[in-house]
């Protein structure tokens, strides 16, 4: 072989190595880019659901509290003989298609709509544990409901020291739903 060949095939060679090292490196820099976008896009969507679930969570208390304001008022006023508020009495599910609903809604139908929506936003968005934290809360909160119309301040009492309780567990589950904190660092 001659030279000029030779300096050709070296020529060529040097350009086919050097070729497939842009290559190579162009796709692995197009890989990591794409995987810093995935990562990206990710945290972006996590940031959103928990910013969302957050909402729910505050919007859930918001309506709880309103409610429980309301049922406060109500106990207030059957044990004091006061017949500011009619006694309302418990309806059935099958009357107004939810779950343990009681004859709250006569007195507080704004506030029982607002906490039945919230209710099924954090069903909707948060986690199981969430879930059953907010069903246990809820129940406490319908069964505050009918002690209140019974004028009772011993039962209402207990009902709502278990209101109180529920309460707690369902903030610890939303906390740590949110990665505020780990399970079991705050005192129950």
């Amino acid at each position: 072989m001659d030279s000029a060949t030779l300096a050709v095939v070296g020529t060529l060679c040097g350009v086919l190595i050097t070729a497939t090292a842009a290559l190579l490196g162009n796709l692995l820099i197009a890989r990591q880019q794409r995987a810093t976008t995935e990562r990206q896009l990710l945290h972006t969507v996590d940031e959103r659901l928990r910013t969302e679930r957050q909402e729910a969570f505050v919007d859930y208390f918001a309506a709880y509290s309103g409610l429980r304001e309301k049922i406060e008022i109500n106990a207030e006023a059957h044990t004091s003989g006061t017949s500011g508020v009619a006694a309302p009495q418990p309806a059935s599910a099958a009357a107004t298609g939810r779950r343990r609903a009681t004859g709250v809604e006569k007195y507080a139908a704004e506030e029982t709509a607002r906490f039945y929506r919230s209710y099924q936003v954090l069903w909707l968005i948060a986690s199981d544990a969430v879930g059953e934290a907010a069903k246990h809360c809820t129940d406490d909160l319908w069964s505050l409901a009918g002690y209140s119309e019974s004028g009772d301040q011993r039962s209402y009492g207990e009902g709502w020291a278990r209101a109180k309780q529920s309460r707690r567990a369902l903030r610890q589950a939303m906390r740590e739903d949110l990665g505020i904190i780990e399970a079991g660092l705050l005192p129950h």
